[in-house]
């Protein structure tokens, strides 16, 4: 197949040729057909125009969607670690109120043992004095 602009090129040297054997009624009738022809061929050249920037709109749609998948993938990561460190965080928040918990009931276990120590130092002073104020017999 020729290409457009040879093709256009014999089709207007063909008119030409076709006019001049041509009576000028038949003039006419080619001349509407040279210039159907002509409008033809500027629809085909604006058809080709915007396949061109359809196909260019087309790539760049496609590469803008390719950085949109790698961000997201990004973000889908960023995301994934971010869960672990609060679930992380939630575990380590367990275990504080856990310890926290503990060190309360040792804190009182604590408050009662020194309680019942000093009543027990108490009652050992309050011991020792009332033996100290009794003579001390040997023998009896």
């Amino acid at each position: 197949m020729l290409p457009p602009q040879r093709s256009f090129f014999l089709l207007r040297l063909c008119v030409i040729v076709a006019a001049l054997s041509l009576s000028s009624a038949s003039i006419g009738s080619v001349q509407a057909v040279y210039t159907t022809f002509v409008e033809i061929s500027s629809v085909g050249n604006e058809k080709n125009m915007l396949n061109e920037t359809n196909q260019n709109l087309k790539k760049e749609l496609q590469s803008l969607i390719f950085d949109l998948e790698e961000k997201l993938k990004e973000q889908q990561k960023i995301e994934g670690s971010l869960r672990s460190e609060v679930e992380t965080l939630k575990v380590q928040v367990a275990e504080k109120y856990a310890l926290q918990s503990q060190l309360e009931e040792i804190e009182e276990k604590l408050a009662q043992t020194e309680s019942r120590l000093n009543e027990e130092v108490g009652s050992v002073q309050a011991a020792a004095s009332t033996m100290e104020s009794q003579p001390f017999q040997v023998g009896r």
